[in-house]
């Protein structure tokens, strides 16, 4: 409805013996969430806005540009620069109608900014970031061809720092700040026990900080009821109240797939194949920014489903319960990235 053609192109080259080696173009202009991870699938946001007036994601237009260089300079490491630009343009609702009301008679439709953050939208504005990020998984072993490269995994964890920079003056950027990030991954295999993945993550922000929304550190949350990247996701948490741009804060993904070793002992459900996982998801900003869930749940359900019910703290005590639902063909919902 604002009435303007919004178009993007993307290009990725991969070159060299493996697929850790790649140069990326992309630019345009058009619609971004605020926390650009966009952890809200717009499938989603679309069935709640019109079915209960719940317009949950929030987002803005920009005029884009972006290049990314990546290249594995050793066996076990890979190095990445980036830059990106954003002009960013302020989005307005223009439209409250649900499918069982007229216009303007949800109380639950919220302005499209994050009014957790800022009592209003932000003003148009331009950020220039620049980013290096090196991954380096110890003990990876590889197969060699004649054409390529193929990873066959590691028994230690990947580790992974980043930092970003917001240019300040070039390019008319508004933006100055320095972001640094550092996250621990792994999937251990138990035998018999199961698998055991985690997630662990350190970060935040050095010196003054001149950053829009979009250039804080989000947690992805989750107030739908399909689930969101287990390994990436606080199930229960709302969109926007813990974003930061505060010096440090954490975070603690844990998931347990047991994968048999006990519905392989119940008689009848070991046919079905059914895999019962358990786990928790965690993040601390400060002493009244925290949020902790436990859940447990089924797997493997017809192949295509997974089924998790949580409990979610926050530093005042109990937060909320509710069902998950996993679907497999989702892109990504089952990845700990």
């Amino acid at each position: 409805s604002n009435r303007r053609f919004t178009a993007s192109v993307s290009t990725r080259y991969r070159f060299g013996n493996g697929l850790a080696n790649e140069l990326l173009l992309a630019g345009g202009k058009r619609v971004f969430q605020f926390n650009n991870d966009n952890p809200i699938p717009q499938v989603n946001n679309t069935t709640n806005t019109l079915l209960y007036g719940n317009n949950f994601m929030k987002i803005y237009e920009a005029r884009f540009g972006e290049v990314r260089y990546q290249r594995r300079v050793a066996k076990r490491f890979t190095v990445a620069a980036d830059v990106k630009f954003q002009s960013r343009i302020p989005l307005e609702n223009t439209d409250t109608t649900t499918f069982w009301g007229g216009r303007n008679r949800s109380p639950k439709y919220t302005p499209n900014y994050p009014v957790e953050i800022t009592p209003s939208n932000f003003k148009p504005h331009q950020a220039l970031v620049a980013g290096v990020s090196i991954r380096y998984r110890p003990g990876a072993r590889f197969i060699e061809l004649p054409d390529r490269t193929i990873n066959i995994g590691s028994k230690y964890p990947l580790f992974t720092l980043g930092i970003d920079k917001g240019v300040h003056g070039f390019l008319g950027s508004d933006v100055d700040f320095t972001r640094w990030r550092f996250s621990v991954q792994d999937a251990l295999d138990l035998k018999l026990a199961g698998e055991l993945r985690f997630k662990a993550v350190i970060g935040g922000f050095i010196g003054p900080v001149k950053a829009e929304i979009p250039d804080y550190q989000h947690f992805n949350g989750n107030r739908v009821l399909t689930a969101g990247p287990y390994l990436n996701t606080f199930q229960l948490a709302p969109y926007f109240a813990n974003s930061t741009k505060d010096p440090f804060f954490s975070i603690l993904h844990l998931e347990h797939r047991f994968n048999g070793a006990l519905t392989n002992k119940i008689p009848g459900i070991r046919k079905l194949n059914l895999r019962l996982v358990a786990g928790m998801n965690a993040f601390a900003v400060d002493r009244d920014r925290r949020y902790l869930d436990f859940f447990f749940g089924v797997d493997n359900i017809l192949k295509v489903l997974r089924f998790d019910y949580y409990f979610a703290y926050t530093a005042e005590g109990y937060f909320d319960r509710g069902l998950k639902i996993g679907i497999r063909a989702f892109t990504g919902l089952f990845d700990e990235n």
